[in-house]
């Protein structure tokens, strides 16, 4: 039997799906991190309707919900992070690759065709709020408060959730070389559609 969550989240990996799980623990709501708990889940597996997931555990399907949340990064910041740390985990890589196949000559075009591919099947999930985790936390308490009924009371997080440790986006790119001008386009693309910097 699916599962039900009073709150989904999902994010491409790298870029705010624990610090979004704890951020909505900090207002007071039970949603775990890659774990179902009482008001729901984040976990960016959970793009993919049916398992077997990677670090998910007793999860095998995407649980029903009535709210879907999806949370952005800044791609010139959470691009090197997937470059060192994510594409380096073989589970990662390869759950992804069956989502949606990466044709990259490098690594950095594997980052950039996997958060662009997330994010339209992302889409197409409809989610009920998108917010980017470097300003619109306060966006999203609003939401859930005044539009979901959450009885839930503001807090800033200034905590940093699972930061890993790795190289500088200048330093990927002398280590990789510049991608592709058609990759440089579709990021530069995603990322002014949400408000961010172009990339490139």
């Amino acid at each position: 039997m699916t599962d039900f969550c009073k709150i989904l989240g999902i994010g491409h990996p790298r870029t705010g799906t624990g610090y979004t799980a704890k951020l909505l623990q900090t207002w007071g709501l039970e949603v775990g991190h890659e774990k179902i708990l009482n008001d729901g889940i984040v976990a960016w597996q959970l793009l993919k309707s049916k398992g077997p997931y990677p670090y998910l555990k007793n999860i095998f399907e995407r649980p029903t919900f009535s709210c879907l949340i999806y949370n952005l990064r800044d791609p010139s910041e959470s691009l090197p992070s997937i470059v060192f740390t994510e594409n380096k985990h073989k589970s990662s890589y390869e759950f992804r690759s069956q989502i949606y196949p990466l044709n990259g000559k490098n690594s950095i075009e594997d980052a950039i065709e996997s958060v662009v591919k997330f994010d339209e099947l992302a889409r197409k999930l409809a989610p009920s709020f998108t917010y980017r985790i470097e300003d619109e936390d306060f966006l999203l308490f609003n939401y859930l408060k005044s539009k979901k009924k959450f009885k839930i009371k503001y807090k800033k997080l200034d905590k940093i959730v699972n930061r890993r440790k790795h190289k500088s986006f200048d330093e990927m790119i002398k280590k990789f070389g510049a991608p592709s001008e058609e990759h440089q386009t579709i990021i530069n693309v995603f990322a002014q559609k949400y408000g961010y910097n172009k990339v490139f």
